[in-house]
Parts: structure tokens; C-alpha cells; sequence
């Protein structure tokens, strides 16, 4: 369901949008990330440290999510904000510069013409959530959608090797998504 919308998004914005929701983070978070919190050539996007609750954010972005964003949508970006986005800092700082009613709404067509329904966007970290509990550990998915603690995170997970690790056991639980795979292309 996912693939298939993903598939029929051809809106740069819409597409990277729906590319960035596979990372397991909160469609609210993605609305507005901040450019300098998604790292393509790391394939990782870490959105902030959270001091009132206590942790820290981040998940990986697939290796076809990356290519994309590298290949089309950060070209587009840039005629973006020079032809649409002058003077709106606050936009402009965002990863996506397009404000989510607009994002939403296209999402929402798309749906209608993939799949003749809608779902609610935030369905798809649930889906992401679900599917990386079937290959990885409950702390793994906790780290990675922002559930574990600042200090498991901290003496755990920001260690290089186990961040490598992580991130290997990510790409074979992605690879086993139809339209992340080498095989779907």
C-alpha cells in the first residue's frame, strides 16, 4: 500500500516526504526538519535531543530513499527556493520547503488515484514500526522511533561500530520492502 503510493508520487516534496517517513519518525517531526538534520551521505536523519523527556532522535533513511533525495529532490529544491521561496526564512530552512497542508493534500490525491482510499500518513510509522519489530530487537525499534532513553541511546547506540551495526540490521529489514529493494526496481 505504501509502495504503491510511494510509486505514484511524482511531486519531488510528496515523494520525499513519503521516502523520509520510512525512517520511523513522526510524519509531524518530518513536516519541518530542519535541513541540517538529514545527513544523505550517512543516510541518517536525526531531528533533535529532547531534554524535557530526556532522548535523543534519530533513524536511517533507506538506500533508495537516499538516492532519490540526493539524485532528484535536492536538485529540485534548489530551483525551489529560487523561484517560490524568497524571503521565508522559516521555510527555507526546512528540508522540505512546501508547508504540510499543501504536502497533505497532494499525498492525498495521490492516494485517491493509487489506491481509491486514503490513510492517514501517520499509519505509515506504524506500518515502519511493525515491520522493523519482525527483524529487530524492542530496543533496536525503540532507538530508532525515539522510545528508548537518552542514556541507552547515549552508552549504546552513538558508538560507531554499533551505529554501523544498526544501521546494516536496518537496510535488511528495509530491503525486504518491494519498492526499497534492488529486486522492485
Amino acid at each position: 500500500m505504501v509502495c504503491r503510493v510511494l510509486e505514484a508520487a511524482e511531486w519531488p516534496p510528496a515523494k520525499a516526504l513519503l521516502y523520509l517517513t520510512l525512517s520511523g519518525l513522526r510524519i509531524e517531526t518530518l513536516y519541518t526538519i530542519p535541513f541540517d538534520k538529514v545527513d544523505l551521505d550517512r543516510r541518517v536523519v536525526a531531528p533533535w535531543s529532547d531534554r524535557k523527556y530526556k532522548r535523543d532522535f534519530f533513524s536511517f533513511i533507506p538506500e533508495a530513499a537516499a538516492a532519490y533525495l540526493r539524485e532528484v529532490y535536492l536538485p529540485w529544491r534548489e530551483v525551489w527556493l529560487e523561484t517560490q521561496v524568497k524571503g521565508q526564512e522559516e521555510l527555507r530552512r526546512r528540508f522540505i520547503p512546501v508547508k504540510p497542508k499543501r504536502l497533505r493534500e497532494h499525498i492525498y490525491n495521490v492516494m485517491d488515484r493509487a489506491l481509491g482510499r486514503r490513510f492517514q500518513l501517520r499509519t505509515i510509522r506504524h506500518r515502519v514500526t511493525t515491520h522493523l519489530a519482525l527483524h529487530l530487537s524492542k530496543l533496536e525499534v525503540d532507538v530508532l522511533t525515539g522510545h528508548a532513553s537518552r542514556d541507552v541511546v547515549q552508552a549504546h547506540y552513538l558508538q560507531l561500530d554499533i551505529l554501523e551495526d544498526l544501521r546494516r540490521k536496518y537496510d535488511a529489514a528495509m530491503s525486504r520492502i518491494s519498492c526499497l529493494s534492488s529486486e522492485g526496481d
